[in-house]
C-alpha cells in the first residue's frame, strides 16, 4: 500500500492494484485458516554467491571456531563421530580476527562520592506488568552512592 499499490478484499480473495496505472497486480486467495498467502514473483534474476568450504574450516565453524590443536584433540581421542582428518587451517577466519581485536577500557571519568547523600542516583521503574495494592505501575527508585542505601 505505501509503495503505490492498492488493495480490494472482496468475496474470499484480494485483489493488489497498481494505484499509477490501475492494472491488476495479482489475486490472492484466502486459504483455510483466513490468511491471505502471496507468492511474490520476482522479476530480477538474483546470482547468489557460493564458496567451497574444506572440511577443516567447517568443522572449524561448527564447532564455535575452535582452534586447529582443539580439533586434532577431538580427532585423536575420536570424541567426535564423523570427523574427518583435519589439516591445518589455510585462511585467516574473519570471525576469530573480530573475536580477538583488542578495546580500550572505558574512560574512567565516572567519580565517587566520599560522603552520604554527595550523590544520589534516580531512577523510575515501570510499568510493570502487576499493579500495587493501590493499582500503581510505576515506582521511583533512589539510591546514595556513598553507602549504596535504596
Amino acid at each position: 500500500m505505501r509503495r503505490g499499490f492498492r488493495l480490494v478484499f472482496d468475496d474470499a480473495q484480494c485483489e493488489i492494484y497498481n494505484k499509477n496505472t490501475n492494472q491488476k497486480v495479482d489475486v490472492v486467495k484466502m486459504s483455510s485458516n483466513n490468511i491471505f498467502p502471496f507468492n511474490m514473483k520476482s522479476l530480477h534474476h538474483v546470482a547468489v554467491r557460493s564458496e567451497h568450504l574444506d572440511d577443516s574450516q567447517l568443522w572449524h565453524l561448527r564447532y564455535g571456531h575452535l582452534n586447529y590443536n582443539g580439533k586434532q584433540l577431538l580427532k585423536k581421542k575420536d570424541l567426535v563421530s564423523g570427523l574427518p582428518s583435519i589439516q591445518n587451517q589455510v585462511g585467516i577466519c574473519e570471525g576469530c580476527v573480530y573475536g580477538k581485536m583488542h578495546r580500550f577500557p572505558f574512560p574512567k571519568t565516572a567519580w565517587r562520592a566520599k560522603a552520604p547523600l554527595e550523590l544520589v542516583h534516580a531512577y523510575i521503574c515501570g510499568p510493570t506488568r502487576t499493579s500495587s495494592l493501590n493499582n500503581k505501575r510505576y515506582f521511583l527508585l533512589f539510591v546514595d552512592d556513598f553507602s549504596r542505601m535504596i
